[in-house]
């Protein structure tokens, strides 16, 4: 299976083991659910994931949440209501090249955010509670686009 939608259902959680046996998935889609948290290491499994879709739901983000994604290169958390990032929440994340963070309630990203993601091309932080961009300051010039 390299393709997974659970978009648009009434989940409330998931379990730490529900996609252990899917090694090859390269495209998850649990958006527009009511997710809460997700479990320690329940991506750990996921070596080929490319794009992960948590839109529309109500999560609060664990630093290790992303651990294992080494593939992933597109994130969407649009819409979580999410007002907080732990600082190292991405930083496995060296694939990452879209990170869609738009319409949460963030009132400041993490220092480190650029830096944490080398590939980064593409963030957007539209309609957050923003009231600095301190987190472009490490920015290298010769990767603005």
């Amino acid at each position: 299976l390299e393709f997974l939608s659970l978009a648009n259902n009434s989940l409330t959680h998931i379990t730490a083991e529900a996609f252990s046996s899917l090694s090859h998935l390269k495209h998850l889609d649990v958006s527009n659910n009511n997710l809460l948290s997700l479990p320690k290491n329940v991506f750990s499994k996921l070596k080929s994931l490319e794009t992960l879709t948590l839109s529309k739901n109500e999560l609060q983000l664990a630093p290790d949440t992303f651990a294992g994604l080494t593939a992933l290169r597109e994130l969407e958390l649009t819409s979580n209501r999410l007002a907080y990032l732990p600082p190292s929440v991405f930083r496995n994340l060296k694939s990452l090249r879209t990170l869609d963070l738009a319409n949460n309630k963030l009132l400041a990203l993490p220092a480190s955010l650029l830096s944490t993601l080398p590939q980064l091309r593409h963030l957007d932080a539209s309609h957050n509670l923003l009231s600095d961009v301190s987190f472009c300051k490490p920015l290298n010039r010769d990767k603005v686009i």
